[in-house]
């Protein structure tokens, strides 16, 4: 077992633990996930489930160029930075709803406004996040960020985020081009419907 900074416990990896058997898109054999998994052990905090998933798919850094071992290095690092932004999110999220509940009405705008580094729609849609995907890791380690924050708003449909949520568990496309692809068809058909 190995235990990240915030005394969160989770599982070694193992190739077992993968979803799939390469890397998609990227053809990468079951041996090079293999070495994945030992070096993500080896640094002594293990990179979830999702390791196999979407979030290579999003890579723009070309790895070929990079000797084998700083290439595989380099994308564990990818997977657990995606990883951890994700779990930031919600938990960023699940705080500002606390500070939220304890404040009277009109104040968590003005307070937000004061030290909220960023905009406060970014604020919102962390919230969402964490109301929608606290406790659910295996889909927030899946997820990069974009994804995450994309599936909690309000404007995207039920059906298609059950169809993300369970490609996250399952181990498919959750790009947030797919999001997008499957919100645009849903509005698509929705519109469609209110034609006839």
């Amino acid at each position: 077992m190995a235990v990240d900074h915030n005394t969160r416990t989770t599982p070694a990896v193992t190739p077992q633990s993968l979803r799939v058997p390469h890397f998609p898109k990227t053809g990468k054999s079951k041996r090079t996930v293999e070495r994945i998994v030992a070096i993500a052990n080896e640094l002594g905090e293990a990179v979830l489930t999702g390791i196999a998933g979407t979030s290579l798919e999003l890579t723009l850094f070309d790895y070929a160029g990079l000797p084998a071992e700083s290439a595989e290095l380099c994308r564990i690092v990818e997977i657990r930075i995606k990883t951890r932004t994700g779990m930031t999110i919600v938990e960023n999220g699940q705080d500002l709803i606390k500070v939220k509940e304890a404040l009277e009405h009109g104040k968590f705008g003005e307070l937000l406004e004061s030290w909220f580094p960023l905009h406060e729609r970014t604020a919102r849609r962390w919230m969402e996040a964490a109301e929608r995907y606290s406790g659910k890791s295996d889909i927030m380690s899946v997820l990069g960020a974009t994804a995450l924050t994309m599936l909690a708003a309000p404007s995207t449909p039920e059906p298609v985020r059950q169809e993300i949520e369970r490609r996250a568990v399952e181990g498919g496309d959750t790009s947030v081009a797919e999001i997008a692809r499957l919100k645009a068809e849903h509005k698509a058909e929705a519109e469609r419907l209110r034609a006839e």
